[in-house]
């Protein structure tokens, strides 16, 4: 019995990532997601960061896409990303631009919808993880049983 490999939006975004790095395209991704304080949200808005930009932007043009092209990535299993009221109105209003931009589930759909847009890309075959990466803190408390504080019991112990 074959099994899916299910694989996080991130590792989904560096897979599709490898493929338009490996084909030379100009593009970026933008750096919208993630957990951020409220004082770096509002600095980043104020800056000019949008809501619900799409996650790949590229710049490279094609017949089928003369002004380039946009992907909103989202995770195939265990459930399919939901798309947001913000990126909706993005892939929207940057189709009426003539900028090509779709919401697209896992890196082989992307690769999928760019190929149909005239970019030449290959997918590196899929390895098998035993688990999503962890996502670690930028800061992590110390230990309660960190030296100092074992040094600390031991004296009051005695």
């Amino acid at each position: 019995m074959s099994s899916q490999i299910i694989h996080t939006e991130a590792q989904e975004q560096q897979r599709l990532a490898q493929a338009l790095d490996a084909a030379g395209y100009l593009w970026t991704a933008t750096a919208n997601g993630g957990k951020r304080s409220a004082s770096t949200g509002a600095a980043l808005k104020a800056s000019g960061v949008k809501a619900g930009v799409p996650d790949v932007l590229i710049f490279s043009p094609t017949a089928q896409a003369p002004q380039g092209a946009a992907v909103e990535l989202k995770r195939i299993r265990p459930r399919k990303g939901r798309t947001s009221a913000e990126q909706k109105i993005w892939i929207e209003r940057l189709n009426a631009e003539g900028i090509r931009a779709a919401v697209c589930y896992g890196a082989a759909d992307a690769v999928d919808y760019l190929r149909g847009l005239g970019y030449s890309l290959e997918l590196a075959p899929e390895t098998e993880t035993t688990a999503p990466p962890q996502e670690t803190p930028d800061h992590v408390p110390p230990s309660r049983h960190s030296r100092a504080a074992m040094s600390r019991k031991r004296r009051r112990d005695r």
